[in-house]
């Protein structure tokens, strides 16, 4: 959409040999300590009217990805999109993958800082990535799938579940989860429950962890989702240490809106005879 404006779209050089051009990025990789190679999609292939096809990456991006990397030189690719792209190979053969979307001006000082290590990566997924793995594997379904199954894809050889899914992210350092505790069993529509869980740094390095607590309503009303984002923390833990971190639910995290009694509901607990 936004070719029909002047400037927005840059000719092609003069004489570009296209054959060259990708032998001379192979040669120059096998030459480096570590290679950079960024893919995905120009900006103005996104936006109203931009629909692709297909997700698969353009070009000859591919092809170039995979040449680098069989070089054997550490590979970090970098994807600008603004839509889920057919990340499956690279997914099995590239050490490291970062998403940076259409990441404006100072875009490229802010990389190149977390595959350097000056700052450590903490980041999730805000959406699920690629949530059609190959194009045609698409389905409707009521609810988000817990785990892979064939009922999640329309086909009998592909997988239906995400790619990467929604919350999914990677740091320099690892983390372990200690038991969930509660501060009661049960609450009525106007009181709250206190959530905590003890995380602990067991990397070698201080990094941040994003910690998520997702709800799932056994009974209701109405269909409810297999699970539900209700709080999300990002805590600076260094390493070796542990920190406890604390969720609030209430009326405001679990009312949900029943298009049937058109109102917000909060669902009783059945009792053993219903």
């Amino acid at each position: 959409m936004f070719d029909m404006f002047p400037g927005n779209t840059p000719p092609d050089p003069t004489d570009f040999d296209d054959d060259a051009e990708l032998q001379r990025a192979i040669d120059l990789a096998a030459r480096s300590d570590v290679t950079v190679v960024v893919i995905g999609e120009w900006q103005h292939m996104i936006g109203e009217s931009a629909s692709r096809s297909s997700i698969e990456l353009p070009g000859r991006q591919l092809e170039l990805l995979q040449a680098i990397v069989a070089t054997g030189t550490p590979t970090v690719a970098l994807v600008m999109n603004g839509r889920p792209l057919d990340l499956r190979w690279a997914a099995e053969h590239v050490p490291a993958i970062v998403d940076i979307w259409y990441p404006g001006t100072q875009g490229g000082t802010a990389v190149a800082k977390r595959p350097l290590r000056r700052r450590v990566t903490g980041g999730t997924t805000a959406v699920h990535v690629a949530p059609l793995r190959r194009t045609g594997t698409a389905r409707l379904l009521p609810h988000p799938q817990p785990r892979p199954s064939r009922a999640a894809s329309s086909v009998l050889d592909e997988v239906g579940s995400p790619l990467y899914p929604f919350g999914f992210g990677l740091s320099y350092s690892s983390f372990e989860y200690g038991p969930v505790t509660l501060d009661r069993d049960e609450i009525s529509g106007d009181e709250t429950l206190h959530v905590t869980a003890a995380i602990s740094n067991t990397g070698q390095r201080t990094a941040d962890e994003v910690a998520q607590l997702y709800v799932h309503q056994v009974h209701g009303t109405a269909s409810r989702p297999v699970r539900e984002l209700k709080g999300f923390r990002r805590v600076t833990i260094e390493s070796g240490a542990t920190e406890h971190v604390t969720f609030t639910l209430g009326y405001e995290q679990l009312a949900y809106w029943n298009s049937a009694a058109r109102d917000w509901v909060l669902d009783a607990r059945p009792t053993r005879s219903e």
